[in-house]
């Protein structure tokens, strides 16, 4: 089973028409650190709330997924390095795009996981019962 994935990208950014290619390499799953440094940066992007007032639920959700991508990606393309990791991309379906791309590999790797779990499973049971078998057949 692969722990990373490489995705490669050549998207046209809506607003400026800009053409962004280049490829990530991902990890397949977050790990517990992963996660925390996602959520480190994200609160990093916001920054300090004054008052207590929270950002607007736009900004959260794409401080949240500039995060995401920020922890699971093992190497950026230029564009990415040179936006600082997407902040400064104009074109925001390009960000949205990474993000899903993201979510993809999380759920195929998920579902590579529960197929494998379910083969090693249909194994055990199968030479359980041949073993039992063989139990029977021995004791007659």
């Amino acid at each position: 089973m692969q722990m990373d994935k490489v995705v490669s990208f050549n998207i046209v950014g809506e607003r400026t028409g800009r053409t962004y290619s280049g490829s990530f390499t991902f990890k397949a799953m977050a790990s517990q650190r992963d996660e925390f440094d996602a959520d480190l940066r994200r609160r990093q992007i916001l920054g300090p709330s004054p008052d207590g007032t929270p950002p607007a639920a736009n900004l959260q959700m794409k401080a949240f997924i500039l995060g995401q991508i920020y922890s699971r990606s093992i190497v950026a393309p230029d564009f990415w390095v040179q936006s600082s990791d997407g902040l400064d991309i104009l074109d925001q379906n390009v960000v949205y795009e990474i993000y899903e791309a993201i979510v993809k590999i999380d759920e195929e790797f998920s579902n590579e996981i529960k197929e494998d779990s379910k083969k090693a499973l249909e194994k055990l049971q199968k030479k359980d019962k041949k073993e039992k078998a063989q139990e029977t057949t021995d004791k007659e």
